[in-house]
C-alpha cells in the first residue's frame, strides 16, 4: 500500500485514506489552471458522463454547461501532458457482445464502480421500486450525481498511479540465489589494498535523512511527493498474472546484469526526473536548467581514468555520467584513441555481482583461533577491484550489487592523498516491505542526485602515486591499454 505525506509535518496515509479523506483537495490543487484538460485520463473519464442541455432552457443550459466547465479543471494541474487520451471508436450497440475478456481489468472496475455510484445515488431512489420507469431530478441533483461519477472515476484512474517516493520505496521483485560451479571471484590483482584499512561507514544516510533530502528541496517535493505519474506502479503483465518476473535464472553476472535491466531503467528513470523534471507541467521544473540528467550505463560509456596504472583494460560494470538523451557520440572505432568516451568522466562507478560468490559477510573482519585478525580471500579479490575501479575513475563513492543486496563504498582522504582508504556501507536489500527501511533503489537514487546532480562531491582524485609497492600489484607491467599505463616506480603519472 502506498503511503502519502502531503506536508512536512503531516503524518503518513494510505492510499484509500488519501482518496477517501482528501481527494477533495488532491483535485481543487489544480483548479486555478483554468480551461479543459487535453490529456488527463481522469477528465477523461468524467466525459462518460457529460451533463445533457438539450432538455434545458437557454439560461439552465449556461447554467448546467458552467457547472460542467467548474468541474473539468480538476485534476488537470498534475496531469497535463502526462496523460494522453486514445481516440476510440463509439461503442456499437451490440459492444457488449463483441467485448473480449478482460482478467482483473480496470476498465471493468472503472465500469462496476460508474455503475454502483449512479444505482446508488439518492436521486435515483426511486427505481428501486419495480414499477418505477423515471425519476425526475433537479439540476443540482444531477450535478452532484455527475460530482460522485466523476470522483469515482479519478479514484480508478489512479489506482495504478504513484509519487515518485512510492516508487522508491515500494517492494521490487527479487532475484533468486542459485549455487554455481565455482563459488570463487576473479583474482583481482591489477592493484591491491590491505583490508585492514576498511572501515565501516558510521555517517551512512539513514531512511529518514534521505526522506528529508526530498522534502527539503521545493523541486523534488514537488516531483516526488504531489505528482502522480501514470502507471507508475503497475507490474508487467506477465508478473502480474504468473507472480514472475521472469528473469532468467542468476547462476551467473550477465544472467544476474540482464535480470537488472528494468531495475535500471526505473533507476534511470527517477533521476531524470529529478534533473529535469517534467517539461510540460511548468510547476514541476527539475534541478538542472539545461536539459541534461545522470544516466547509469556500462562500463564503456564513460571512459576517462588516471594515466598510470594500467587503468585501461579492466571495465566496470556500471558507470554513470551526463547525458542528454544523444548516445551517438558513443560509438566505437575498432583500435583508434581518442574515442569520445576516454573524455567522458564516471561519476559513481558499480559492479555486479553473484551472491553466491559475494556477500557482505565476505568483507568483515574475523578472528582465527589463534586470536589474530583475518579476512576473506574472496572478499579481499572484490574489494581490490571496486577500490582500483573507484581510483581510476577519480570516484569517491562507488558500490556492489547483488541479486540480494547493495554495498555502498567511500573511499577516505584521512590523511589526504593515502591508498586504499575504504568505508563500507551496512548492507542494504534490494527490496524491503518494511516502512522505514532502505532499498538499493532509493540508496543509489540519493548518492547520484545528491553527489552529483544537486551538492557535487563525487569526485576524489586518484592516490595511485601514493600506492606502496606492495600493493602495485600488475598495474606496473606494461601492457596493451591504449597508451594509458605501464609507467613504472617514480615515472608512473596520476
Amino acid at each position: 500500500m502506498g503511503l502519502f505525506k502531503k506536508g512536512v509535518n503531516d503524518e503518513f496515509r494510505s492510499r484509500d485514506q488519501f482518496k477517501t479523506e482528501d481527494r477533495n483537495k488532491a483535485i481543487d490543487y489544480g483548479r486555478d489552471n483554468g480551461g479543459k484538460s487535453k490529456t488527463s485520463q481522469a477528465n477523461a473519464s468524467a466525459q462518460l458522463f457529460r451533463r445533457p442541455t438539450s432538455g434545458l432552457s437557454k439560461q439552465d443550459s449556461r447554467t448546467a454547461q458552467d457547472a460542467e466547465n467548474a468541474a473539468q479543471p480538476r485534476f488537470q494541474r498534475w496531469t497535463n501532458g502526462l496523460v494522453k487520451r486514445q481516440s476510440s471508436r463509439s461503442p456499437s450497440p451490440d459492444a457488449r457482445k463483441e467485448r473480449k475478456v478482460m482478467i482483473s481489468s480496470k476498465a471493468v472496475q472503472a465500469g462496476k464502480e460508474y455503475r454502483r455510484v449512479i444505482q446508488h445515488h439518492p436521486s435515483l431512489e426511486e427505481f428501486k421500486k419495480p414499477e418505477t420507469t423515471h425519476v425526475t431530478i433537479s439540476r443540482e441533483s444531477l450535478i452532484s450525481l455527475l460530482d460522485v461519477a466523476e470522483n469515482a472515476g479519478i479514484s480508478q484512474a489512479v489506482s495504478s498511479d504513484a509519487t515518485g517516493w512510492e516508487i522508491l520505496t515500494k517492494p521490487i521483485a527479487e532475484q533468486g540465489v542459485i549455487i554455481g560451479k565455482s563459488n570463487d571471484n576473479s583474482d583481482y590483482r591489477n592493484t591491491l589494498i590491505s583490508m585492514h584499512a576498511l572501515q565501516p561507514w558510521k555517517d551512512f544516510p539513514t531512511f529518514k535523512e534521505i526522506h528529508r533530502f526530498t522534502l527539503e528541496s521545493p523541486k523534488l517535493r514537488v516531483l516526488f511527493h504531489e505528482i502522480f505519474l501514470t502507471n507508475a506502479i503497475t507490474k508487467p503483465w506477465h508478473e502480474d498474472l504468473y507472480g514472475d518476473p521472469g528473469f532468467s535464472p542468476p547462476n551467473e553476472e550477465n544472467s544476474v546484469s540482464r535480470n537488472y535491466y528494468p531495475f535500471l531503467a526505473n533507476l534511470n528513470g527517477l533521476i531524470r526526473l529529478a534533473c529535469v523534471g517534467i517539461e510540460t507541467v511548468p510547476e514541476a521544473r527539475g534541478l538542472r536548467k539545461d536539459s541534461k540528467w545522470v544516466f547509469v550505463a556500462g562500463g564503456k560509456c564513460a571512459s576517462k581514468r588516471r594515466i598510470g596504472g594500467n587503468s585501461g583494460p579492466p571495465i566496470p560494470d556500471l558507470t554513470s555520467s551526463w547525458t542528454n538523451g544523444n548516445h551517438d557520440h558513443l560509438n566505437a572505432v575498432p583500435k583508434q584513441e581518442g574515442q569520445p568516451a576516454d573524455v567522458v568522466s564516471c561519476r559513481i562507478v558499480g559492479d555486479i555481482k553473484v551472491a553466491s560468490k559475494f556477500r557482505y559477510s565476505l568483507i568483515l573482519p574475523s578472528v582465527d583461533r589463534y586470536g589474530e585478525t583475518t579476512f576473506s580471500k574472496e572478499g579481499a579479490k572484490v574489494m581490490n577491484q571496486i577500490h582500483d575501479y573507484m581510483d581510476m575513475h577519480h570516484n569517491r563513492y562507488g558500490y556492489i550489487i547483488t541479486q540480494k543486496e547493495l554495498i555502498m563504498f567511500r573511499r577516505r582522504d584521512t590523511p589526504p592523498g593515502t591508498w586504499g582508504q575504504v568505508d563500507y556501507s551496512p548492507s542494504i536489500p534490494i527490496s524491503s516491505t518494511k516502512r522505514g527501511d532502505l532499498n538499493a533503489m532509493m540508496v543509489l537514487w540519493y548518492f547520484h542526485v545528491k553527489y552529483v546532480v544537486k551538492d557535487g562531491g563525487w569526485r576524489l582524485d586518484s592516490c595511485y602515486e601514493n600506492c606502496p609497492e606492495e600493493l602495485l600489484g600488475e598495474s606496473t607491467e606494461n601492457k596493451e591499454n591504449k597508451g594509458k599505463g605501464g609507467k613504472k616506480g617514480k615515472d608512473r603519472a596520476n
